[in-house]
């Protein structure tokens, strides 16, 4: 089982979410840069001629690179691209978790009697994740393939079948992804403590050098908004705290992969599978409640 095997609504909704979240960064990065272009230019002075009048050329780049970022501000305050970000990523894995809960037959479709039962349960958790999604008036459905071809194969395939498919892509491809998330957040946290530390070794020096009059300029603004912007490009992030949580989740689901390794009874598979789904699940509510805190049943 790969993504293209899942509903169609999960891949609309991923899209959406991967569109929200690369102009929310793109704009929040932008804006914080702008800030501290704004800064530098206010440190030079450079008089220009025109037409007999005589201008700051870098105050007009202090003043267009503030009215820029005024624009990107005014720009994420009405096309709020960080809810799509949130409540498409929200969706996505509520439909991920419902699908892969009908392939294996467990809680809610584990005691429906048959195939027909089941894929009409499962279109209306889909129809009631649409229609109490914030962003729902907002979301682009591209897709009608709700219940795939790939997804019915499984389903009717044999216990040792889909537990082998459970355990391989749902169960160790999600330790993989967290586990290649921790490394990577762990390690933009220990750069960015380091250049935080570095401009605020540059701050005290441009400090003590304005003191002992090595320097006559003072650049202790300059420093603060790249200090500050880089603490807000950390909040935004969120490098550190994710880190700790996808590490968390990947030794949970290791631990969980392990107890269904073990499993040789049918019966007891439904209960494993929305064991291990709820662990999945409580990840990204967690992750949701950091950014909005918003939470969603599947």
């Amino acid at each position: 089982m790969t993504d293209d095997d899942l509903p169609g609504l999960y891949r609309d909704a991923d899209t959406s979410s991967l569109d929200g979240q690369g102009k929310y960064l793109f704009w929040t990065r932008s804006r914080l840069l702008l800030v501290v272009v704004a800064s530098i230019a206010g440190l030079v002075d450079l008089t220009i001629k025109i037409r007999g009048n005589e201008y700051d050329a870098f105050a007009f780049v202090s003043a267009v690179c503030f009215l820029l970022a005024l624009v990107s501000e005014i720009y994420l305050l009405i096309s709020s691209p960080d809810k799509i970000w949130y409540h498409g990523r929200a969706v996505a894995e509520s439909v991920k978790t419902l699908a892969w809960r009908y392939i294996m037959r467990s809680d809610p479709f584990h005691e429906v009697p048959d195939n027909a039962g089941a894929d009409a349960l499962l279109l209306k958790k889909l129809r009631a994740l649409i229609r109490d999604s914030p962003i729902a008036a907002d979301f682009e459905i591209r897709s009608d393939d709700y219940i795939t071809p790939g997804m019915r194969e499984l389903r009717d395939a044999n216990f040792g079948a889909r537990k082998r498919a459970y355990l391989a892509d749902r169960v160790d491809d999600q330790v993989k992804w967290y586990r290649k998330k921790a490394a990577y957040d762990r390690g933009r946290a220990n750069i960015w403590r380091v250049i935080m530390l570095g401009l605020e070794v540059a701050g005290f020096s441009a400090a003590l050098l304005l003191l002992t009059k090595v320097i006559t300029t003072s650049i202790d603004g300059v420093v603060a908004s790249m200090v500050a912007a880089a603490g807000a490009w950390l909040e935004v992030k969120q490098f550190e705290s994710l880190a700790n949580a996808y590490n968390l989740t990947a030794t949970e689901l290791s631990l969980a992969k392990a107890d269904g390794e073990s499993i040789a009874s049918e019966e007891d598979w439904p209960q494993y599978v929305a064991t291990t789904e709820d662990a999945i699940s409580r990840e990204h509510t967690m992750w949701r409640v950091r950014r909005i805190g918003l939470t969603l049943d599947a």
